[in-house]
């Protein structure tokens, strides 16, 4: 048994924040051949925000970008410029409880999703 109070066992992918998600969706795929396998926007019924999960080996991005103005993700990008804003962790299911308080005193925060219904685990967000 490890002592470690966090194991990861893969980087599952990384979730940029941009200014036009579609944009950046294309130009992943043109440039760097990644495919698009999962989407949400205003035509899933998000309102707010559009994803676009692209995907090519074992890499997985997540772009997202603001589809109306004043949106916190809006305002980050306005703020920051476009960027990674989280790292989806890969952990095994029954230590996701155990580790989600590991990082509370570093100002990480946690919480576990699911992206296109296709990953759990736990996503790391730096404040």
């Amino acid at each position: 048994m490890s002592d470690d109070t966090f194991p990861v066992e893969a980087v599952d992918h990384l979730r940029f924040a941009v200014g036009n998600a579609r944009q950046a969706a294309h130009w992943y795929s043109t440039a760097f051949g990644m495919r698009v396998t999962a989407y949400k926007g205003p035509e899933t019924g998000s309102r707010e925000v559009a994803e676009y999960v692209l995907e090519s080996g074992s890499a997985r991005f997540v772009v997202a970008g603001p589809v109306v103005a004043g949106t916190e993700l809006g305002e980050h990008v306005a703020r920051h410029g476009d960027g990674v804003v989280d790292i989806g962790l890969a952990r095994q299911a029954a230590n996701l409880d155990a580790g989600a308080g590991a990082g509370a005193g570093t100002g990480a925060a946690h919480r576990v999703q699911s992206i296109a219904g296709v990953w759990s685990g736990i996503s790391c967000t730096a404040s």
